[in-house]
């Protein structure tokens, strides 16, 4: 909060995995600083990311990034644009899940800023607040190696070193059940026992042992319990799912 407003150039990343607040955060600087009347930009990677966020947009729509992006390129931005003079009064700048964001993209954001403020500082004097968690998906790299993605990183980004990065640690989705949060961790982390091929073995308390058709519906009671009882309730329906891949 000094650091916006201040209009100091300072570039954050909140790092945490998944359940630790990262959204809650961006939400609570967003509302205190339009609540003051202040212009933030709020954007995400992908879609769902950025309707978490109020008045949030995916990055490539909101900044016009090119499809594919270099190290040369800019954003599709004229300078006597309305975008121009929203980025230009622009207090700061959210942008969650960071890491699936090819360093190029982040790059051509960063001149572009740079060329519409007419500064050269990393994008343009702007405080930017990036978010999201290396442990989940890298940028897609096509026919690329792990290597690749890591190269295409942010975290390679010129600006990179720029970066001051804060910690979310305590998992709040799953403060009631610290041992399934600590089993994410070593997931993350690469630190959970290996069975072989790389495969982890999950906890019994996480496995529906197979019975046959029986234990199809075991998965759903125990889903959705009484589900018969709550037919016409939405909100029951929108709290819970199964979620399976496709073969």
């Amino acid at each position: 909060m000094e650091s916006i407003m201040n209009n100091r150039s300072n570039l954050f990343f909140i790092d945490g995995p998944g359940g630790t607040g990262k959204t809650f955060l961006y939400r609570s600087i967003l509302a205190h600083l339009r609540k003051n009347g202040n212009i933030v930009i709020a954007v995400a990677t992908f879609g769902i990311a950025a309707t978490l966020l109020p008045g949030g947009r995916t990055a490539h729509s909101r900044f016009q990034i090119p499809l594919t992006p270099t190290s040369s390129t800019l954003c599709k931005i004229k300078k006597q644009t309305d975008l121009s003079e929203l980025i230009r009064r622009a207090k700061a700048v959210v942008w969650d899940e960071a890491p699936m964001t090819n360093r190029f993209a982040f790059g051509s954001v960063n001149q572009t800023f740079q060329d519409i403020m007419e500064n050269k500082l990393s994008f343009g004097g702007k405080t930017i607040i990036l978010g999201g968690d290396f442990r989940q998906v890298l940028p897609v790299v096509k026919r690329g190696s792990m290597r690749d993605q890591i190269a295409a990183s942010v975290s390679k980004s010129t600006f990179w070193h720029h970066v001051k990065i804060l910690h979310l640690d305590q998992n709040m989705r799953s403060a009631q059940d610290p041992e399934f949060s600590q089993f994410l961790l070593r997931v993350g982390d690469g630190m959970q026992d290996i069975v072989k091929d790389n495969f982890i073995r999950l906890s019994d308390s996480m496995i529906i042992p197979w019975e046959g058709e029986q234990s199809i519906h075991q998965l759903i009671n125990s889903i959705f319990p009484r589900m018969e009882d709550h037919v016409n309730d939405a909100e029951y329906m929108v709290d819970r799912a199964i979620i399976t891949p496709k073969k």
